[in-house]
């Protein structure tokens, strides 16, 4: 296990090289007038520290709340890729990205934000397109991201940082 001193940890977000929609699927069959719906985030990365560039993509998820399968009538998946100077240097061994708190709320804050514009574009001109994304405790979400960073971000927040609903 390695140890890891976060107030050392200062990644900084240079430049967001892009922002693309990588998948969208929408089948109105399976929304279901007057049932609850929900929706799921779920967040996965890729390094290349050579180039000092990160890849997020974070899929959205519709669905109503159902007994049988999870059967999600609206998904989108975004990616954005983000440049961080000296990338190798917030990767441990164990493959964890320790950018620090300030950095992985920002770039989580970039990531709802891209989802957010995306989904919007890609509903529009179905039954959908006047939905969307609820605001987010950012600080909640990132430690859901990345839960090895938990204690760090709740730290970061008490000691004054910014954070906001996004």
């Amino acid at each position: 296990m390695t140890i890891i001193d976060y107030k050392k940890m200062t990644g900084e977000i240079r430049e967001i090289i892009a922002i693309r929609e990588t998948g969208f699927m929408v089948d109105e069959s399976l929304y279901e007038e007057g049932k609850e719906a929900y929706i799921n985030l779920h967040h996965s990365t890729k390094t290349k520290e050579v180039e000092d560039k990160l890849l997020v993509d974070l899929k959205v998820s519709f669905a109503c709340k159902n007994e049988k399968d999870y059967m999600p009538f609206m998904e989108s998946t975004t990616s954005t890729i983000f440049l961080i100077p000296g990338l190798a240097d917030f990767i441990t061994p164990e493959k964890k990205i320790l950018l620090g708190p300030a950095t992985m709320l920002q770039m989580v804050m970039h990531e709802i934000s891209h989802a957010r514009a995306i989904i919007c574009r890609s509903a529009a001109g179905t039954s959908f397109q006047q939905i969307v994304l609820p605001l987010f405790n950012i600080a909640e979400v990132t430690k859901s991201f990345f839960p090895y960073a938990a204690k760090e971000i709740d730290d970061y927040i008490k000691e004054g940082g910014n954070i906001i609903l996004f």
